[in-house]
């Protein structure tokens, strides 16, 4: 009988499975963790290094660009001179180029002395501006309350050229007059130093515009005032004309007289203390004002229907029952306007057939009639339509 054979197989019933300890894992795990700090911290180092150099680099180059392309270096205090000096050179040119136009107006009057009934001359200096040359005449634009009751009128130019000067025109509501002087008639005068100034386009000058006063803004004939702006939504009412007024930072003097001119050197308004307020500086804009000057200057007087009249708003005309018109604020007694029926409240709604919209409109339509000539008017009256004829005196 064979012996079994024995198996070489092994067989192991136990296995052995070695498992680390909580505070070993903890252990490792601080390990692995410090280095990995340590590594991202050396990383991130690097590229932050990296970063600020390039970024450094970056914003470096850009704001010198800006202060090269868009920032202007400032000086504080006294430092700032360079730019007051261009200021003042502008003005400087400005008031030669304009100098020529202003004249010395000598109002020569006579009156008696009361006492050995002799006649007693005296002359008074006022400011002139020369404003249009037609080839044979000058013609001069200064107040009318300093010229009313001259018994003669002495004009001395630019350059000393002397002359006699003849009112030909005045408004005594506006305190305006002209001078015409027949420069032909004094061949012997130089008058190559004589400047004509324009009148400015409507609307040239606004709020905030530079503007300087030349004529006698300081009560000297002669002197200059330089300013700005400080409103030009003024409306002054009075008889057949919306006057616009504007006021200034220029200094105010109990006589300032002459015009303002605008930074081209053309007349945009007139001093004038009719309109003043609590000492502020003011002038009447021109801007509808130089129909009437022309008239005056044609020897030509003011044209004349006596009615104060004022822009309303669209609601007031709604509430009126018109699509358009003005106000009639007042009526002057024994007015043509007056004669003609008008009174105060009424809306002027057209004139001969024509939409009023602004009292522009209406001072127009009376310098297109002329003297003598008719207005055809409808008006609204506490809801009804009435018809007037006005006919325009001076």
């Amino acid at each position: 009988m064979e012996e079994p054979k024995k198996n070489d197989e092994k067989y192991e019933f136990i296995s052995e499975h070695v498992v680390r300890t909580p505070k070993e894992v903890v252990k490792g795990s601080k390990i692995r963790m410090v280095a990995l700090v340590l590594c991202l911290a050396v990383f991130f180092g690097i590229l932050a290094s990296i970063s600020y150099a390039i970024s450094n680099g970056i914003f470096e180059y850009i704001a010198k660009k800006n202060d090269e392309e868009k920032r202007t270096p400032i000086e504080i205090g006294d430092n700032s001179v360079e730019s007051e000096h261009v200021i003042v050179t502008d003005i400087t040119q400005l008031a030669e180029k304009v100098q020529g136009a202003v004249v010395k107006v000598y109002s020569v009057s006579e009156s008696s002395d009361g006492l050995f009934s002799e006649t007693i001359t005296s002359k008074e200096e006022y400011f002139g501006v020369v404003f249009a040359d037609d080839g044979e005449n000058y013609y001069v634009l200064t107040d009318y309350d300093s010229i009313s009751t001259a018994k003669s009128l002495a004009l001395v130019f630019e350059g000393g050229a002397s002359t006699e000067g003849m009112l030909v025109g005045y408004n005594a509501s506006l305190n305006i007059a002209v001078l015409v002087v027949k420069y032909s008639d004094y061949y012997m005068e130089n008058f190559s130093q004589v400047t004509v100034l324009e009148f400015a386009s409507a609307g040239s000058v606004q709020l905030g515009s530079a503007i300087m006063a030349i004529g006698a803004p300081n009560g000297i004939v002669g002197s200059i005032d330089y300013g700005i702006i400080t409103s030009d939504d003024n409306s002054m009412p009075i008889a057949d004309l919306d006057l616009k007024v504007s006021t200034t930072n220029l200094h105010y003097y109990a006589k300032s007289a002459g015009v303002v001119i605008n930074m081209e050197g053309k007349i945009c308004g007139i001093i004038t203390d009719k309109f003043a307020e609590n000492g502020v500086p003011s002038f009447m804009s021109t801007d509808n004002l130089i129909s009437q000057i022309e008239y005056l200057a044609n020897e030509t007087s003011m044209l004349y229907t006596g009615v104060v009249c004022e822009n309303v708003t669209a609601e007031v005309l709604d509430k009126a029952g018109c699509d358009n018109g003005i106000y009639v604020n007042k009526v002057e007694e024994g007015s043509p306007a007056d004669n003609a029926g008008l009174r105060s409240g009424d809306i002027i709604m057209t004139v001969n057939g024509n939409a009023v919209n602004t009292v522009e409109d209406y001072t127009l339509f009376i310098y297109e009639a002329g003297y003598e000539g008719e207005l055809e008017l409808v008006v609204m009256r506490n809801g009804s339509e009435k018809n007037a004829t006005i006919t325009v005196d001076k």
